[in-house]
């Protein structure tokens, strides 16, 4: 099954066949300068969360080292709503706005306008994760201004089924929640969205239950 490829999908690349606006032709096309880093294997059961996923590739016997890009801290205040400690682990967070938090992301600027945004200055994403990976979860918050005019859990879903996949709506602790395959939840809070991805519920729920 796979149980993260969509939401690597989601945030990692282009929706197909969507004739809502795109923030995606004002990005740059230098190599992104934010990473969110996908947590290294833990135990047996443990999946990669593989959310915009874009580090280096390794350097082979002959070729030059990639140079490393250090995550950013641009959204203090984002950071600090999904700085959870879930699962015995305190998450880990970096954040970026404008074209750094596009970068390599168009899926993220489809969402964006979808709920608004009509410049990549409108939008700021923080991921939170495991810093020693022994906790399966990946937390996305993407802030987008003025989404809260809007329904984001609707345009959310909206991208998904753009490319090709469905999740369903239910109310979770009087939440309108987006459910996707295991462990895969959305949901949204003023001008937030939140986008988890968890290698089992338990832990989504207890995420899910720390959220604003």
């Amino acid at each position: 099954m796979r149980r993260f490829a969509l939401v690597g999908l989601i945030f990692a690349t282009a929706a197909c066949g969507s004739a809502r606006p795109s923030l995606a032709p004002q990005l740059p096309t230098p190599p992104p300068s934010f990473v969110v880093v996908t947590p290294p294997s833990g135990p047996p059961g443990n999946a990669s969360l593989p959310i915009d996923s874009a580090a280096p590739p390794s350097a082979g016997p002959t070729a030059t080292p990639a140079p490393s890009y250090a995550p950013l801290h641009a959204a203090p205040d984002l950071e600090n709503l999904i700085a959870l400690e879930v699962g015995g682990a305190r998450l880990s967070t970096s954040s970026a706005t404008g074209a750094d938090a596009l970068t390599g992301r168009p899926s993220v600027a489809e969402y964006a306008g979808r709920v608004g945004a009509t410049s990549a200055v409108d939008v700021t994403v923080a991921s939170a994760v495991d810093p020693n990976g022994n906790v399966g979860l990946t937390i996305l918050a993407v802030r987008v201004v003025g989404a809260g005019g809007h329904d984001p859990v609707a345009a959310f879903v909206a991208v998904i089924a753009a490319a090709g996949e469905d999740w369903s709506t239910e109310s979770l602790n009087g939440r309108n929640v987006a459910h996707g395959e295991a462990g895969q939840y959305a949901y949204a809070s003023g001008d937030v969205l939140f986008v988890l991805a968890a290698s089992d519920d338990v832990l989504a729920q207890e995420a899910l239950g720390k959220l604003p």
